[in-house]
C-alpha cells in the first residue's frame, strides 16, 4: 500500500522508544522525511535492556537482531532453595551499541542536544507534522502514581584472565536481603568482560550509589578492572497510572506501555511500532492505549509484593514463581498470560499472608 508522506515525522526522546521507531521507520520508508530530537549528547543514556526470545515475534525479531549486542542460548536463577537453568534464549542491546547504530543509520536525521518542553509547540517544526512524544515516564509520575520502586546500580568489569560466567544470571537472590527484594543481575558481555547489577524491589526511590557499588565489588570476581557504569530508579505502579494526554501520540512507557511487574518496555515498544507502521499513516487518527485485564491482574501482583510481603522475605514470592513451568514463565515476561495462568500462579500456599494480601488489594485503583 502506499502511503503519503507529506508530513515530517518529528520523535521527541532518544532513548530506547524512540530511537527504535526512528530506525524501523528509516527502514520501512527510506525517503520519508524524519526527525529524531534528543537533548542529551548521544542516545540511549547510559543503559541496558533486555529481552527474551519468546517475547517477540518472528517478524519483530528479524527487523531488531541488527541492534543487539549479544544473545545467549539460556539464563539461569538462584534462590536460596534451588537454582534452575531456563532453556529459552535471552538478549541485550547496550546503549552504547543502539548510539552507534541508530546514528550511522539516520545520520543528519539526529538532533542531539535538543531539549524539548510542550511537545505540541515545537520551534521551527510546522503544522504539517506529526509528532511521536518517546520520552519516558511522565514527570512526577510516582507522585501521580502510589508506587513501589526497582533500583539497581550496574557495573561492567573487565578481567585479565576469563571470569569463568557461561550464562546471564537474572537474578542471583541468595544474597542478603536488604531494603526489599535484592537480587544481582549478571551479564557475561565476552569471557574477560562482564556486567554486574544490584537490583532492589524497594518501597523507597532513595539510591546510595557508591554504597551500591561496593557490593558489587565484593560480589563480582575479583581482579576486574571497572570500564563502565550505570544506574536507575523505575517506578512500579501500585495503582492504575493516568493515561497519556488525549489527542497525543506517545510510545513506550510515556504511553504507559510496559510490563507492570517488571518495568521491561522493550517488546511493548516492539509491539506497538509493528503495529503503526502496518498502518502509517492512518495510526496518527486513532493511536490510543488501552490495559487489558493482565495489566491489572500485574498491579495485583505488585501490591501483594510491596503491601503484603515483609521485606526481607519479597524473594519467597519470585522463588515460587519460578518452580512454575518454563513456558508460562515465558507467558508472563511476554505480556501473554492466560486466565489459566493468572489462577496457577496464586493457587496453593501463598508466599504473603492470606489477610495482609486481600488488604492490600482492597480498594485500590486498578
Amino acid at each position: 500500500m502506499e502511503h503519503s508522506f507529506s508530513k515530517l515525522l518529528v520523535i521527541v526522546g532518544g532513548g530506547l522508544a524512540g530511537s527504535l521507531l526512528a530506525y524501523r521507520y528509516r527502514e520501512l520508508f527510506p525517503q520519508a522525511p524524519m526527525v529524531l530530537l534528543e537533548q542529551s549528547d548521544r542516545l540511549g543514556g547510559n543503559h541496558t535492556w533486555s529481552f527474551h526470545q519468546s517475547d517477540l515475534s518472528p517478524y519483530a525479531w528479524r527487523w531488531l537482531e541488527p541492534l543487539v549486542s549479544h544473545s545467549w542460548p539460556n539464563h539461569e536463577v538462584q534462590f536460596p532453595a534451588f537454582r534452575r537453568t531456563m532453556a529459552g534464549a535471552y538478549h541485550s542491546i547496550r546503549s552504547r551499541d543502539l548510539d552507534r547504530k541508530i546514528r550511522q543509520t539516520l545520520g543528519a536525521s539526529v538532533k542531539l542536544g535538543v531539549s524539548v518542553g510542550d511537545v505540541h509547540a515545537i520551534p521551527d517544526i510546522a503544522a504539517n507534522s506529526i509528532v511521536v512524544d518517546a520520552r519516558g515516564f511522565v514527570a512526577d509520575f510516582e507522585k501521580k502514581t502510589p508506587c513501589g520502586f526497582q533500583k539497581f546500580v550496574g557495573v561492567t568489569y573487565r578481567y585479565p584472565v576469563p571470569h569463568g560466567i557461561r550464562s546471564p544470571i537474572l537474578m542471583d537472590a541468595t544474597v542478603e536481603q536488604l531494603d526489599g527484594y535484592r537480587f544481582l543481575y549478571v551479564l557475561p558481555w565476552t569471557e574477560t568482560e562482564c556486567l554486574f547489577e544490584d537490583t532492589m524491589y524497594s518501597d523507597s526511590s532513595a539510591l546510595d550509589f557508591e554504597t551500591v557499588k561496593k557490593r558489587i565489588a565484593a560480589y563480582a570476581p575479583q581482579g576486574g578492572v571497572e570500564i563502565e557504569s550505570e544506574a536507575g530508579v523505575l517506578p512500579i505502579p501500585l495503582s492504575r497510572p493516568q493515561s497519556a494526554p488525549a489527542n497525543s501520540l506517545c510510545l513506550g512507557v510515556r504511553a504507559g506501555s510496559f510490563h507492570e511487574v517488571t518495568g521491561y518496555s522493550l517488546p511493548w515498544t516492539v509491539r506497538t511500532i509493528d503495529a503503526w507502521m502496518q498502518r502509517w499513516p492512518s495510526v496518527v487518527e486513532s493511536a490510543t492505549t488501552g490495559s487489558d485485564w493482565r495489566s491489572r491482574y500485574h498491579l495485583v501482583l505488585n501490591r501483594m509484593l510491596f503491601r503484603a510481603a515483609r521485606p526481607e522475605r519479597r524473594y519467597e514470592i519470585f522463588q515460587r514463581f519460578y518452580r512454575l513451568p518454563e513456558d508460562l514463565i515465558e507467558r508472563f515476561y511476554s505480556g501473554r498470560l492466560t486466565r489459566r495462568d493468572a489462577a496457577r500462579i496464586l493457587i496453593g500456599k501463598p508466599p504473603v499472608p492470606i489477610l495482609s494480601g486481600l488488604r492490600a488489594i482492597v480498594g485500590a485503583k486498578l
